[in-house]
């Protein structure tokens, strides 16, 4: 699930140092037939020496907060177009494909093959030792011995 822009926002207040204030207030209707909205305001301290205010109105405060967020991170990222962009800058792993390399994995998964792979020669070794050692045997007495079940089976 992707980051809320007002998530975003703490995110990059706790990484630069800088406070966000929230204060809302009521928007009262005119006209009774429309609900009340919620106003959330947004102050971004300790940015470069300069206050930021930015403001968010919606039917719920929720909703009023994030696009006050929105709008902030707007100023906060002026080279940035879409929310893609931003979730991309905020959240790499969900919009990364490629995951990082587990080298101690590899290194293990190469040292295992070896192991595997110098049993696998070292048995065939002793399979042709045995196979010269009973046509040895075959050939001085005449007698027909085979190899156990498990050697015909590696033919």
């Amino acid at each position: 699930k992707s980051k809320t822009p007002a998530q975003i926002l703490q995110e990059y207040c706790n990484r630069e140092g800088v406070q966000v204030t929230w204060t809302f207030e009521n928007v009262l209707s005119i006209d009774p037939s429309t609900p009340n909205q919620f106003k959330m305001s947004a102050d971004l301290s300790g940015y470069r020496d300069k206050p930021i205010r930015t403001s968010g109105v919606a039917k719920t405060k929720r909703h009023a907060k994030q696009r006050a967020a929105q709008k902030l991170l707007k100023i906060l990222h002026p080279h940035i177009q879409t929310w893609s962009d931003l979730l991309k800058l905020y959240e790499p792993k969900q919009h990364d494909k490629t995951k990082p390399i587990n080298f101690y994995l590899l290194d293990n998964l190469k040292k295992e093959m070896k192991i595997r792979y110098n049993d696998y020669k070292q048995a065939n070794k002793l399979k042709r030792k045995l196979e010269t050692s009973l046509e040895d045997i075959d050939g001085e007495e005449g007698h027909k011995l085979q190899p156990p079940k498990k050697l015909q089976k590696l033919k």
